[in-house]
């Protein structure tokens, strides 16, 4: 998608990556805290589920970011330089 409006996309590609890692990550610690009052061995799995919810929000950021990028096409920048008076 950030190739397409003229950007590279190998931040972008690595934002994903980072937003969904640190998405989980944070929903894991979060899920630990709800989970550990319990005192269960299940509380791992019902710590995980708040995990994927959060990698799956850090993933939606991602792209929300990406697709708002400006259109920076060659032709899209082009298109829209302003040519100063004096030289039309």
């Amino acid at each position: 998608m950030a190739q397409s409006k003229g950007h590279k996309p190998g931040k972008f590609r690595l934002m994903g990556v980072g937003f969904w890692f640190l998405g989980e990550l944070l929903g894991f610690v979060i899920g630990i805290m709800l989970a550990s009052g319990g005192g269960s061995d299940m509380a791992i799995l019902f710590a995980y589920i708040p995990a994927l919810g959060f990698a799956a929000l850090g993933a939606f950021i991602a792209h929300s970011i990406t697709k708002a990028l400006p259109d920076m096409s060659a032709e899209v920048v082009k298109a829209n330089v302003a040519v100063p008076p004096e030289i039309r």
